[in-house]
């Protein structure tokens, strides 16, 4: 599954609101904005240069097999061939073993990494309009 629309519309209040739905029912979720998850494995790659095995592919591993995955702000991340070959690896990953995605961006899907947004197709596409209701309670206080 796979929000989109631009900031401020409910992408990761409807996310996180389907995590704690299956939380609800007895299954793991994991979480990350795409930026940290990327952050994460960084620092696992880090400490596995430095003699520990498990540091990168703890993380790699639990971002592929954890029963929902919610990809927050997918495409925010500073885009390097790196993050987007580690962010394809994941996805791919889900896509192919059948794994429950959920994945908020603010981007049209064709801006996207092909192959991601091309996954993405296979699934369930919620766009979210109107403006932002941060912006929209701003305006509506003063």
């Amino acid at each position: 599954m796979a929000l989109f629309g631009v900031a401020g519309t409910g992408k990761t209040h409807i996310a996180l609101s389907i995590g704690w739905h299956w939380l609800r029912d007895g299954h793991s979720v994991l979480y990350y904005q795409a930026e940290d998850l990327l952050d994460a494995l960084r620092a696992g790659y880090s400490k596995w240069q430095g003699g520990d095995p498990n540091g990168y592919n703890a993380v790699l591993q639990f971002a592929r097999n954890a029963r929902l995955l919610i990809l927050d702000d997918l495409g925010a991340h500073n885009e390097t061939e790196w993050a987007t070959s580690k962010l394809d690896q994941i996805v791919d990953y889900r896509y192919l073993h059948r794994k429950p995605l959920v994945a908020t961006t603010n981007l049209a899907l064709n801006r996207l990494p092909a192959r991601i947004g091309d996954r993405l197709t296979e699934g369930v596409l919620i766009q979210l309009t109107g403006e932002s209701y941060r912006r929209k309670g701003k305006t509506a206080k003063k």
